[in-house]
């Protein structure tokens, strides 16, 4: 991949990396015709071992403004069609791999040297923001750099390695830390600028009361990527009253060890920190005093057909002695994410942030803390220095309302 940026001819020195990869030759040099092409390019260089890439397919990066801009690709079309011109006999219509397989390799020559747009034109190389396979001479793909492969797999190892090897990134707002015209064959996502911004704190946030509930429950925590905001549900507050600890009674919940204890959640088995519900006097023996004890989200997830609260005369939130701090040792919190936690007890504000043609929900967690629900909202973008965020920290986060 070789980076482009900061310059006036920019489309220039695109299109000039894109004739050099189709003709597997350097024929343009700072946008520029060489007299002697030199064949063999883009090379893979491991040692002693050298690999040439003939490439029948490439991408061009942009970002995600440049992408919806029709015009942009109106102008490599141009370009490409003047600086033909200044390079050997079209290399579109001579034979060239396409695939190749076992004991097979599968060569093609082209009838066409034009260009196209359009996939049901015949043409010899077709530029498109589409992800259809074509059966054009060479192909390229306009894509926003958010699609952007940083893992080869097995799945994808056709299109990886054109992203990786057959690319240039033109990188309009300067997001890269690599400079102008430098060429990398490992493009990750912790060569761009906001990556420095990302800590590993990955959490999803409660709404409906504490916001590390779910974090910090024993059993909810391990399932967060199942949890939805669907599958709560608002309890009714014509019964719901405070009460201390210690003027309550307990029915003791045995763990999963089988020991008894009055700090157990009775349905999901979790320890009991910070505040949760009492609930008291069953309405099928309300003559027993001792109250049961039950987390919040368990409360919050009962069935709205069969609320649990409704199976008891009072409902009774009650702070209970353990706090969120024993809770970071009792689940090993790492420091960086215990930092975010005591940010998000001071404050969480969510709203609704509009940056680059694309509206996304953000929370700004404490004074520290800026939370997206996915990485990609930030990393390929200067977001970070809007004047809101500038200063914080990222972390990635879902929100339950």
């Amino acid at each position: 991949m070789r980076i482009i940026k900061g310059v006036p001819n920019a489309i220039r020195l695109i299109v000039a990396e894109m004739l050099n990869i189709e003709s597997s030759a350097v024929v343009f040099i700072n946008g520029e015709p060489v007299e002697n092409p030199v064949q063999g390019y883009p090379r893979l260089v491991n040692g002693i071992i050298v690999d040439e890439i003939r490439a029948s397919a490439g991408f061009v990066f942009v970002s995600n403004e440049l992408f919806h801009d029709r015009t942009f690709m109106d102008k490599l079309v141009e370009a490409i069609t003047t600086m033909e011109k200044l390079m050997p006999p079209s290399h579109l219509v001579k034979y060239h791999t396409i695939d190749h397989g076992y004991n097979t390799n599968v060569k093609v020559a082209s009838r066409h040297k034009n260009t196209t747009t359009r996939g049901s034109q015949q043409a010899g190389r077709f530029i498109t923001t589409d992800v259809t396979n074509s059966s054009h001479r060479f192909s390229w793909r306009v894509a926003p750099i958010s699609r952007f492969l940083s893992e080869i797999t097995d799945e994808n190892i056709a299109d990886a390695i054109s992203q990786h090897v057959c690319s240039v990134f033109y990188d309009t707002d300067d997001i890269c830390k690599l400079g102008h015209d430098d060429v990398t064959m490992e493009f990750s996502r912790e060569m761009l600028k906001s990556y420095d911004y990302l800590v590993d704190a990955k959490m999803t946030l409660f709404g409906r009361g504490n916001p590390l509930q779910i974090e910090l429950s024993k059993n909810f925590r391990s399932r967060q990527p199942m949890v939805r905001s669907s599958d709560f549900r608002n309890i009714s507050q014509n019964k719901v009253y405070r009460c201390q600890y210690d003027k309550l009674s307990f029915v003791p919940t045995p763990n999963v060890a089988g020991q008894c204890g009055i700090d157990i959640c009775a349905i999901c088995n979790s320890p009991l920190w910070g505040e949760n519900y009492a609930m008291h006097r069953s309405v099928i023996d309300p003559e027993n005093m001792d109250c049961l004890s039950v987390c919040p989200i368990c409360v919050h997830i009962s069935p709205a057909t069969t609320p649990l609260e409704d199976r008891y005369l009072y409902a009774l939130k009650v702070k209970f002695p353990r706090t969120c701090q024993d809770m970071f040792e009792i689940l090993e919190i790492p420091p960086v994410k215990q930092d975010v936690m005591f940010e998000a007890l001071k404050s969480l504000t969510q709203r609704e942030m509009t940056y680059d043609g694309r509206t996304m929900s953000i929370i700004l967690i404490g004074e520290k803390y800026v939370a997206f629900e996915h990485a990609d909202y930030f990393l390929f973008s200067n977001i970070m220095l809007e004047p809101e965020l500038k200063g914080r920290l990222v972390c990635i986060a879902k929100f339950i309302k």
